[in-house]
C-alpha cells in the first residue's frame, strides 16, 4: 500500500472495524497496510469492500492491499 492511500485509510476507516468486516486479524491487517505481509486476491477484494463501504465512497481497490514490492 502507498504512503498516501495508508495515510487516507487510517484518516477515514476505523482499523479495527475494518479487520472484523475483512474477517482478518487487526494485528495480519496491519501487516498488509505497512507492507510486511502480503494476502490474498480474495481477501485484498474484502478489504477494498469494506474500507469502501465505511467511508461511503470507492476509494480503495483490491490493489491497494496487494504487497507493494
Amino acid at each position: 500500500m502507498t504512503a498516501e492511500k495508508k495515510a487516507e485509510l487510517k484518516r477515514l476507516v476505523k482499523l479495527k472495524l475494518l479487520a472484523h468486516m475483512a474477517e482478518t486479524s487487526l494485528p495480519y491487517l496491519s501487516l498488509i497496510i505497512n507492507n510486511h505481509r502480503s494476502c490474498s486476491l480474495d481477501l485484498a477484494d474484502k478489504l477494498a469492500r469494506s474500507a469502501n463501504q465505511l467511508q461511503s465512497e470507492l476509494i480503495f481497490s483490491p490493489l491497494d492491499f496487494m504487497r507493494n514490492n
